[in-house]
């Protein structure tokens, strides 16, 4: 089951999904009813195929013993910056559409046609709310449940606990060569031949967002210091931060990195 983390390279996955259930002969769902309460989340799950593959974007789920599950994170001001261009993508259509409309109703806040560093900084000097209550934005609901997340519990010691105890395994979509190395070691039914897979897909296909909206520029210092002011960061960081860690050990422990690869890394920071 993979529990898709908005904004962390999901559609990327999805759409390698495709292309390994032929390979690998698996069947997948991919749903779009996103996160349905647990009593709907079993029985989809109940009802889907022995050996199939569920996609879905959906608070953590504590499973059945025979289901394994896995997502992928992405750095927090990142994640943030992707999720503002999507958000009035044409990839989107009519809610696209809709999305900057709304944007342009609102003259203080809406940032209509700015760039997102540029947005952070105006909405800052007008004071606009910085807690926002998109479940995107929310890197630390996904490794938290419905009732986790509605009674306000969803602390890092609990989000670090189903980091480490709740999925079979975690990516870290700025490293996408090694997550995907890492799931065709944990999941070889349906990951083989995943690195090799993703590198031929048209690039069309993995991304949700378009060319112009992909190569946004970077977060200033400016936006990225009001960012890390908001009081939900820390949490968002430090969760990152204990995923990549966590990621990085299983790397190493499924012996993922040849010697090769390891030199050019020391030859990197050589220089």
């Amino acid at each position: 089951m993979y529990n898709r983390v908005p904004k962390a390279g999901s559609s990327s996955m999805c759409a390698l999904v495709r292309y390994l259930a032929v390979q690998n002969n698996f069947s997948y769902w991919i749903d779009a009813d996103y996160f349905p309460d647990d009593d709907a989340l079993e029985e989809k799950i109940r009802t889907l195929e022995f050996g199939g593959v569920f996609l879905n974007h959906q608070f953590f789920y504590k499973v059945q013993q025979n289901v394994l599950s896995f997502t992928v994170v992405r750095e927090p001001l990142a994640k943030a910056q992707s999720a503002f261009y999507y958000g009035v993508s044409e990839a989107r259509g009519s809610k696209g559409v809709e999305a900057l409309a709304e944007r342009e109703r609102d003259p203080l806040c809406g940032c209509a046609h700015m760039d997102f560093t540029d947005c952070i900084v105006l909405r800052d000097q007008n004071n606009c709310t910085k807690k926002s209550n998109s479940r995107s934005q929310t890197q630390s609901h996904f490794f938290c449940t419905n009732a986790e997340v509605r009674d306000d519990e969803c602390t890092l010691q609990v989000a670090k606990s189903r980091l480490y105890h709740g999925y079979a395994a975690v990516g870290v979509i700025e490293h996408v060569d090694y997550t995907l190395k890492l799931f065709e070691k944990v999941f070889p039914r349906w990951f083989k031949g995943a690195l090799y897979t993703y590198h031929h897909i048209p690039s069309s296909s993995l991304h949700a967002t378009n060319a112009k909206e992909r190569l946004a520029g970077c977060i200033s210092y400016e936006a990225q210091r009001i960012l890390k002011a908001y009081p939900g960061y820390p949490l968002e960081r430090d969760l990152y931060l204990a995923a990549e860690a966590h990621f990085w050990k299983q790397v190493v422990l499924h012996d993922l990195i040849t010697e090769e690869e390891d030199d050019e890394e020391e030859e990197k920071v050589a220089h």
